[in-house]
């Protein structure tokens, strides 16, 4: 992460830095496996000690005055940051956060069939009833 941060700031400070591309979201992506990181706010920091003064020195980066005009410039430093803050347990600066997703639309829902009124339950006539007794008797 350091290295290419390091060759980003290099290249966005002698002014060879290409256009940022434009953003991904909401395109379908590829299922390829993604290797699982620890994760966690400050999980680097309680696997390995020694990290620990690495958070310092990005901490000092993350209040340095030229840091947003280098975001704003390459937005894929962001990608690099973020993680990095999160794994040391840092907080971000505002220029570092990203904007809030937008809501889900809800699905489009099928219309309601009209609604009937429950037929009326009267009771059977007399003979229907006699007649239904009757052929219990006859039933095998």
């Amino acid at each position: 992460m350091a290295a290419r941060f390091a060759a980003l700031f290099a290249r966005w400070h002698a002014g060879t830095l290409p256009a940022p591309r434009l953003s991904r979201a909401g395109r379908p992506h590829s299922a390829k496996p993604i290797p699982r990181l620890p994760a966690g706010r400050g999980s680097i920091n309680r696997r390995i000690p020694e990290a620990a003064p690495c958070g310092g020195m990005i901490e000092i980066l993350l209040h340095d005055p030229a840091l947003p005009a280098f975001l704003a410039a390459a937005p894929q430093a962001g990608r690099i940051l973020r993680p990095l803050c999160r794994m040391l347990g840092l907080t971000p600066p505002d220029c570092l956060r990203l904007p809030p997703r937008p809501k889900p639309q809800p699905r489009p829902t099928a219309p309601k069939p009209p609604h009937y009124p429950e037929p009326l339950r009267r009771p059977l006539p007399a003979y229907v009833s006699a007649a239904a007794r009757a052929w219990k008797k006859f039933d095998l």
